[in-house]
């Protein structure tokens, strides 16, 4: 899932991180929308830990990782954005755990990670 020479950065508490929602690079070869996988952890039926990597963007070269979440995960979007929904399932062979895609919301700038999941923001509150 993840390259050998990414950081990890621990989530303690939340942590507001900017991207771009769409690559704007000229002369065709732009990456698309940003996208953003989510691997999670459970034990006994409830949310333990998740990994949230950055994907489809340039110069990423860092992953977030949450310890003590909320027995559930959330993904949403505010601020009038399109709802975030995830378009593939699958499972993670580096986590043993289950992951999801989304896409980021036309007009996010940001993106929260907290102890209930994740949002897509346009302004860093």
């Amino acid at each position: 899932m993840i390259e050998t020479d990414w950081k990890e950065v621990e989530v303690n508490g939340t942590i507001v991180v900017p991207f771009k929602a769409m690559d704007d690079t000229p002369g065709g070869r732009n990456l698309g929308r940003a996208e953003f996988s989510l691997c999670t952890r459970f034990f006994r039926g409830k949310l333990r830990e998740f990994w949230v990597y950055p994907l489809q963007q340039r110069d990423v070269d860092t992953y977030w990782h949450h310890g003590w979440p909320n027995d559930h995960l959330t993904f949403s979007a505010y601020e009038g954005l399109n709802e975030c929904r995830p378009w593939m399932l699958g499972w993670c062979e580096e986590h043993k755990a289950p992951f999801l895609r989304i896409y980021a919301p036309n007009g996010a700038k940001f993106l929260r990670i907290d102890r209930n999941g994740v949002s897509f923001q346009k302004t860093e509150w």
